[in-house]
């Protein structure tokens, strides 16, 4: 159930794309970049990462070895502490040509 007073912000597929458009080869950097794009995509709504309820992960031929680059970037970027719900979902392809990440959240906003 929703707090009262607070609200919820849904901030849609982040890419690993820079401000300018560039897209790294490497999924590693594909995914810090993504993780990334999603804060400033949170505080640009007022909100912290801290906040975020539930993630959706789309990974581009998923494999353990990407499993375990999303959780160390994951920890990363959120820190250490108890992480939010998560959904991983592998596809064969996403928006972008040479795209391999995308990130999505619902986050848990304060009251205005």
């Amino acid at each position: 159930m929703l707090p009262p007073g607070a609200r919820l912000a849904f901030i849609a597929g982040q890419g690993g794309e820079t401000a300018d458009g560039w897209l790294s080869a490497l999924f590693c950097e594909q995914v810090r970049q993504a993780l990334k794009n999603l804060c400033a995509a949170i505080e640009a709504v007022g909100g912290s990462p801290q906040q975020i309820a539930k993630l959706t992960v789309l990974i581009v031929d998923h494999s353990e070895a990407r499993l375990q680059v999303f959780g160390e970037e994951l920890v990363h970027a959120l820190g250490r502490g108890p992480k939010p719900a998560c959904t991983l979902i592998p596809v064969p392809r996403l928006a972008l040509d040479g795209m391999l990440f995308e990130v999505e959240a619902v986050v848990l906003l304060d009251e205005v």
